[in-house]
């Protein structure tokens, strides 16, 4: 019997992955204007908020890493990364 469930899973994180792709690729071309438009976005800061969507939209494809010697290294320096781009975008 196939197992609907973990397929529904999978389609569900990889949409979730591009989507977070997505906004992070919105924030980073938003990023890329310039300080004077970023400071100039109002009522918030839009380039950082979509930086920030899209990384946590990012978090659920780290648990869909093959089980192989390069995940031990992977995921922990993934989850590294999604939390210090989180820091900068609160800050």
């Amino acid at each position: 019997m196939i197992d609907y469930s973990s397929i529904k899973l999978g389609v569900a994180k990889k949409i979730l992955f591009l989507l977070g792709l997505t906004f992070f690729l919105i924030g980073q071309v938003l990023l890329s204007r310039g300080n004077e438009y970023i400071y100039a976005q109002e009522p918030i800061d839009f380039a950082h908020w979509f930086l920030l969507i899209g990384v946590v939209l990012l978090i659920p494809q780290t648990t869909a890493f093959p089980n192989k010697i390069f995940t031990l290294i992977g995921a922990p320096i993934t989850l590294i990364g999604i939390v210090c781009i989180i820091g900068m975008c609160v800050l």
